[in-house]
């Protein structure tokens, strides 16, 4: 009974104990409202979007933000690379005066011994290169229209002429328009008026022009009347023929037999006839090479000579002397390369290829190979001399590399200009290596080829570059970088791009100092170079369509008619000296010899063959050769 008595209460107690719970839980739930379920609610989530979605998020705001940062990257460097002519440029075509002007007024003597070669392409800064540089030689490569003549040797050659105490002679083998001689002219014209206004009895700033185009006048050029001429022995002469003559082919057998040959036969001729005045007369003389007493293979081998002063005796610029008729007045004002070293003057050679590719090549090597031969003869003061050729690969030859090599020391500075690095490579001659050593300011305006990209990639030099890589893994529960690595490599100083875009852009240049001096000092290393034009378009397209200069009493004219054959028979010189072994024999229309070797007159051939056709003339011609070789008996007289 008892017990069942404490089982009973313990039951009520159990019973009381949930019913209170039950009462205790319904009223909490009629304390909730509306609000508290709410707030509960966003608790909830909250905690379900730290955990889930923010992750996400993250991931996807780190992918944004490195999208605009490569975007912002790509577009500073597409800036920094094609911006060129940006608004606030200092160096410009406008300011270009005031510039050089500025330089040359500067109480810097790095300064004011300075030429404005261009502005930096990063930044503008001025590039001030002391012109003792240029004095070692320049080389500037580009394709046509890239703007190496415009943009880079007219300003160069401009402020060189404006020091005002060096000579400028213009070697140009191309010469499509007046461009370069009009500025010539010019500057020419201001500094010789600044000159006389200071010294009235001086010599000024004299200006002189050689051309081998037909209808244009031209000074007098003769190469055997030079003032050196006579202080070199025959020896040298017929040296500075054959090498600019492109007739000396080379050192191994076969090659030097043949330039022996031609040296040999050149070297009697100008023994024997010490005082020839022209190649018209050396071709004269050559004419008689049957009768020289030369072994005959040697004679035979020399055909190239005889054929190349003979193309070059039908230029009367070249071959005006006495002895060929020329007005005293073009003698008298006639072109002495022995005058550059004296005074300062400016020179320009027009040698286009219509007059003639092997001609006008052959010309300007007369004319390179002679200046030397007057510096070395005028010795020491020198004035120096800056010699400019364009369409450089046009006078490639053997003789070259030694005339780049020794230039320098005889105070001529060449800077040379040409459209790609493998024109200078021939089956006779590679002046790539010889360029690449002796010039010490390179310039490159554009490199269409594909051995000049890689000839630029190569001589670039080198730099450290560093190389990120990372790795992302977006996922929900994943951190948002999971490595990052940056290693470093070596790498040309320009690349590829560089090097197209500065082909592409306008002005956009590479370009080398090697030994720099002055402002000037890149450890040799290339740089992205911005260049303009000197003058504005209107005037540059004005100077373009001047015409060339008419002629005056101080000039020749070469005319069509000055083409037609020789009107003496082969062998036969014209002179002023008495017939006698190894002189010349005097004009007398058509000469002959009898068997003293005394003068015979017959009737002249001009009146023998008026009114004849060209082919009966022509045979007239070799008829009274052959008529003279048969009567011909003493084998000395040439």
């Amino acid at each position: 009974e008892a017990a069942d008595k404490y089982l009973a209460q313990r039951r009520a107690a159990a019973v009381a104990g949930r019913n209170e719970s039950a009462a205790a839980r319904e009223s909490e739930q009629s304390r909730q409202t509306a609000k508290n379920l709410i707030v509960r609610f966003l608790e909830q989530f909250a905690r379900v979007a730290i955990r889930v979605v923010t992750p996400s998020l993250g991931v996807l705001a780190a992918c944004f933000a490195l999208t605009i940062a490569m975007a912002g990257r790509s577009l500073a460097a597409m800036e920094d690379q094609l911006s060129n002519q940006s608004p606030g440029r200092i160096y410009t075509t406008e300011n270009w005066e005031g510039l050089v002007a500025r330089i040359r007024a500067s109480n810097d003597n790095f300064e004011n011994q300075s030429i404005l070669f261009g502005s930096n392409a990063r930044d503008d800064t001025p590039i001030m290169v002391p012109r003792d540089v240029f004095a070692e030689h320049m080389h500037i490569l580009g394709d046509t229209g890239s703007g190496k003549t415009s943009r880079g040797i007219v300003p160069l050659i401009t402020q060189l002429m404006r020091f005002e105490d060096a000579s400028v002679i213009v070697l140009d083998l191309k010469a499509d328009d007046q461009s370069v001689f009009e500025t010539l002219r010019i500057e020419a014209k201001a500094i010789d008026a600044r000159l006389k206004k200071d010294s009235p009895d001086g010599p000024g700033y004299r200006f002189k022009w050689f051309t081998t185009v037909t209808d244009c006048g031209s000074f007098a050029f003769n190469p055997l009347t030079q003032r050196m001429m006579p202080k070199l022995d025959p020896d040298q002469r017929t040296d500075i023929l054959t090498a600019a003559l492109g007739l000396q082919y080379g050192s191994d057998y076969g090659r030097k037999y043949f330039g022996d040959s031609n040296f040999d036969v050149l070297n009697y001729a100008m023994r024997e006839n010490p005082n020839v005045e022209s190649l018209a007369e050396l071709s004269r003389i050559l004419d008689g090479l049957e009768y020289f007493t030369l072994p005959k293979k040697t004679k035979d081998a020399a055909g190239n000579l005889q054929s190349s002063i003979r193309r070059l005796s039908r230029f009367k610029a070249l071959n005006a002397c006495a002895s060929q008729r020329t007005p005293q007045a073009v003698l008298d004002n006639a072109i002495e390369l022995d005058d550059l070293f004296t005074t300062p003057q400016a020179l320009y050679v027009a040698l286009p290829p219509t007059a003639g590719i092997s001609n006008t090549a052959e010309i300007a090597r007369i004319f390179l190979y002679s200046l030397m031969a007057a510096a070395q003869v005028h010795g020491h003061p020198r004035k120096q001399v800056y010699l400019v050729v364009d369409e450089f690969q046009r006078i490639v030859s053997k003789n070259v590399e030694l005339f780049l090599q020794t230039a320098r020391s005889m105070n001529i500075g060449c800077i040379l200009a040409n459209q790609s690095l493998a024109d200078l490579e021939t089956i006779g001659a590679d002046l790539i290596p010889a360029v690449r050593t002796n010039c010490r300011v390179r310039q490159i305006f554009g490199a269409g080829n594909y051995d000049d990209i890689l000839d630029i990639l190569g001589t670039s030099g080198e730099a450290m570059y560093a190389i990120r890589s990372w790795s992302l893994v977006p996922g929900m529960w994943n951190p948002l970088l999971r490595s990052l690595s940056i290693t470093e490599t070596r790498g040309t100083r320009i690349s590829i791009n560089d090097i197209l875009l500065a082909t592409d852009a306008p002005g956009r240049n590479i370009a080398y100092i090697r030994r720099g001096a002055g402002y000037a000092q890149f450890g040799g290393m290339p740089f992205l170079m911005d260049s303009a034009f000197h003058i504005n378009g209107k005037e540059y397209e004005d100077r373009k369509e001047e015409p060339w200069p008419a002629a005056d009493e101080r000039m020749l004219v070469s005319k069509l008619a000055d083409w037609r054959l020789p009107t003496h028979p082969p062998g036969v010189i014209l002179g002023e000296s008495p017939s006698a072994p190894g002189e010349l024999i005097p004009d007398s229309g058509s000469a002959t010899l009898d068997d003293t070797a005394d003068q015979t007159a017959e009737d002249p051939i001009d009146e023998i063959i008026e009114g004849l056709s060209f082919e009966e003339e022509y045979d007239q011609l070799k008829a009274a050769a052959q008529k003279a070789k048969r009567r011909r008996k003493r084998p000395g007289l040439h």
